[in-house]
């Protein structure tokens, strides 16, 4: 108990100390440093009540994964294009998720490297989802229940693997890339297949929230000094399929560290998660839609 309120006292004062540091008017400062103060509580909480307890019900992580790494033989260079899909799970709980959905999938259709397919799984929304007037193909999965964003991701993967991708992008229904985004992503594949997340920016910096998403590196997690991330948020992320196989634990039933936890398993299998700065997604704050 004390080593963790001593872990606790030391990381509020770490984000509290980089908030006060900041260029910005004090009542501005005084606000992000509560809001820091309260982010650490949550995400203690969400550690002890959600991470922690469904972390263990994964079972022999190892069964369930694995990393091909250097056996390999299928492989692709800058001067190939390996076939590319883009995932989105959402759970459109009204319309205007459904509107962030499509505003989602046209800018994925403006790419200046087009995804083969964009693979949306329906975690059995209320609202009705179609897209069949757009051009490049959409594959749609629709679960019969509601049972979280892991297990939609991991039906995604499962689909993406049938149709052959090599690349799979993944990012949220609210989210929208930028242009190159899914180029940048194919790009760092080639140079190291495997796990990549991108430079994940809030869609208001200019609100409180966004500023200290943008401040405290909340959205990309720590960047390590050897060019890696603790961890990865999935609405900018890029799986090369032939090398790596690890799938979301569908235990976390709402959007909530399944992400973290999916980029600890892969840590603990040996698969480093490597960031591509150029790689960007603004990202709403605080989470949206991404799966009930």
């Amino acid at each position: 108990m004390f080593r963790q309120a001593l872990s606790i006292a030391k990381e509020a004062r770490h984000g509290v100390k980089l908030i006060l540091a900041q260029p910005l008017p004090p009542v501005k400062r005084c606000q992000l440093a509560v809001l820091k103060l309260v982010a650490i509580a949550g995400y203690r909480w969400g550690k002890r009540f959600g991470f922690q307890s469904n972390h263990g019900k994964r079972g022999a992580v190892p069964a369930r994964t694995a990393f091909l790494g250097e056996g390999i033989t299928k492989s692709f260079s800058p001067t190939t294009t390996p076939s590319v899909a883009v995932l989105i799970p959402v759970y459109a709980g009204d319309l205007a998720e459904v509107k962030r959905l499509r505003s989602a999938v046209a800018r994925l259709h403006q790419q200046t490297t087009p995804p083969a397919a964009i693979i949306i799984v329906n975690d059995a929304s209320p609202h009705e989802l179609s897209f069949a007037e757009h051009p490049v193909q959409v594959v749609m999965e629709t679960l019969p229940t509601n049972s979280g964003s892991g297990r939609a991701r991991n039906v995604g993967f499962d689909i993406a693997r049938t149709l052959g991708v090599d690349v799979l992008c993944c990012t949220d229904s609210d989210c929208l890339p930028a242009a190159d985004w899914v180029e940048r992503m194919v790009n760092a594949q080639a140079r190291t297949p495997g796990i990549w997340y991108g430079n994940t920016s809030s869609h208001q910096p200019e609100s409180l929230t966004g500023l200290f998403h943008d401040i405290t590196g909340a959205l990309n997690g720590r960047l390590l000094p050897d060019g890696q991330v603790v961890y990865g948020t999935t609405c900018n992320l890029s799986i090369s399929l032939p090398h790596v196989h690890l799938d979301f634990d569908p235990n976390f039933t709402i959007a909530s560290f399944e992400d973290l936890e999916w980029c600890f398993s892969a840590k603990q299998l040996g698969i480093p998660v490597n960031y591509e700065p150029n790689a960007a997604v603004p990202c709403p704050s605080p989470k949206g839609n991404a799966s009930k």
